[in-house]
């Protein structure tokens, strides 16, 4: 959480601490990320860290909010979009993650923290429960449009698709490039949502 108040933060520095939170995060978990660390790697003082975030916790969940913000880049609207737009941008999205050795590093960290983890939970809470609920809404919308056929809860849909690619991302010994991963998850979007009235694959 950004501290209020003081003179306007430069957006530079801003970003810059983020991404080095980000990598810190990546290379070594919760433990990985001091301030000290994080400001030489940002080539910032500790006091351009200590004005804008207050505890640990709250610099890696501002930090994992910015590489999300990142990673939708150009998709900023995608909450207004028809959802066959949607799933295009999930299996573009994906398919560079599953791709991309910092994003996987990244989500190593993520599910290894305790589920006593302060992070953990707001990580959660602001981040991903959110953009579960749009989903939902989405298909339940798609749903009653006639668009889609399949009756499954929602929440197990989201998790059966967000489990096979964690088991890809983590598990799986076989290392994708953004084609091979790009094929994987427009053939699991198809398989759990059903074959689409436009196709996502090539989009």
């Amino acid at each position: 959480m950004a501290a209020a108040g003081g003179r306007p933060r430069d957006q530079g520095v801003h970003v810059a601490i983020l991404r080095a939170a980000a990598t810190a995060f990546a290379e070594g978990g919760v433990a990985g990320v001091s301030f000290d660390g994080v400001a030489q790697r940002a080539g910032v003082s500790r006091s351009s860290i200590y004005r804008r975030w207050r505890t640990r916790d709250e610099l890696v969940v501002a930090a994992l909010e910015q590489v999300r913000q990142e990673g939708e880049a150009g998709a900023e609207d995608w909450e207004s979009l028809p959802l066959v737009e949607v799933l295009a941008l999930f299996v573009d999205r994906s398919a560079r993650a599953l791709a991309d050795p910092r994003s996987i590093a990244l989500l190593r960290q993520v599910t290894a923290l305790p589920p006593d983890s302060p992070v953990r939970q707001t990580y959660w809470d602001l981040l991903v429960a959110p953009r579960r609920a749009v989903l939902d809404r989405m298909i339940t919308d798609a749903r009653s449009r006639g668009e889609l056929t399949l009756d499954v809860d929602l929440d197990l849909l989201q998790d059966q698709l967000a489990g096979a690619l964690l088991y890809r991302a983590l598990v799986h010994p076989e290392v994708m490039d953004e084609a091979e991963a790009r094929r994987y998850v427009a053939a699991l979007v198809t398989a759990l949502l059903g074959p689409p009235d436009r196709d996502v694959v090539d989009r």
